[in-house]
């Protein structure tokens, strides 16, 4: 199933809400492979996720949210980077174990 399906990681929360839909809406006009988007993302509303889903054009992209809010990524309080950047060192931990191969995007890329 993995092996036709093409899988695209990305982390995300309220503030970055923009950016990841113009990323995502960019992925789906540009790309024709049947691919799986893996949304980890924290504080996102449900408004926000639908805008970010209708944003979508076509359907050969499908977004599988992951909600990080209950995932333990240690005392990132003090640090200058925010908490969703964290989120990518928990990818091998959150996605099935038939995902063998992600390729990672920040939000901010076009």
């Amino acid at each position: 199933m993995s092996d036709s399906m093409h899988h695209v990681v990305v982390a995300t929360d309220e503030k970055f809400v923009i950016p990841t839909g113009t990323t995502l809406r960019s992925l789906s006009l540009t790309n024709s492979a049947a691919t799986t988007v893996w949304v980890l993302a924290s504080d996102v509303s449900h408004e926000a996720k639908g805008r970010i889903e209708r944003s979508l054009a076509g359907d050969n992209v499908r977004l599988a949210w992951i909600d990080m809010g209950s995932v333990d990524l240690g005392n990132t309080s003090g640090s200058p980077i925010g908490k969703a950047t964290y989120y990518r060192l928990a990818i091998g931990e959150l996605l099935p174990d038939d995902v063998t191969r992600v390729l990672y995007l920040d939000v901010d890329v076009l």
